[in-house]
């Protein structure tokens, strides 16, 4: 993985002692995109979905999951061309729309410092009750968890955050 540095002065450097600042590491982010690619999602909805993917994977670690009514195979890109190598040849879908395969394959997932992004038009079948419950548990075990839509008003559980994008004419 990779890793930023800073300069901080709340550590001090081991090399030079207090009267300099050392340094603090970050990780490079863990994104996990769930894309919906059932029946309901037009060409260009997934092509601003996977816009969107591919601009993510510019500063993160992604492992991108399709779904319908079933979740595909989890796909590892840590850069933008490997988003276009591996991500995209593995597309598919076109089924009808359940959420809960998918977030029950990341939940199998260690999400801590991860974020989960849920790409989708939120016309969902199983969007009540268990679905709710297990998008909570996820939501309070990452760092962030962001419904995307490019139509209707997502409903998802208060501890979601909540993003709409325009589709690129």
């Amino acid at each position: 993985l990779a890793k930023f540095f800073v300069q901080t002065w709340q550590k001090e450097s081991r090399r030079l002692g207090n009267d300099f600042p050392g340094y603090k590491s970050f990780s490079t982010p863990k994104v996990y995109c769930l894309v919906d690619t059932s029946g309901s999602i037009s060409e260009q909805e997934l092509s601003q979905f996977m816009s969107e993917v591919y601009s993510v994977s510019r500063s993160a670690e992604l492992r991108v999951i399709c779904w319908d009514a079933k979740a595909y195979e989890m796909v590892k890109a840590r850069s933008p061309s490997e988003v276009i190598a591996k991500v995209l040849p593995k597309i598919k879908g076109g089924g009808g729309t359940c959420i809960y395969p998918a977030l029950e394959r990341i939940s199998k997932e260690s999400l801590r410092d991860s974020i989960v992004v849920v790409f989708s038009d939120w016309d969902i079948a199983d969007l009540y009750g268990w679905t709710l419950s297990k998008m909570e548990a996820i939501a309070s075990r990452c760092m962030k968890s962001i419904a995307v839509t490019v139509r209707s008003e997502p409903k998802v559980p208060a501890n979601w955050e909540k993003i709409r994008v325009s589709l690129c004419h």
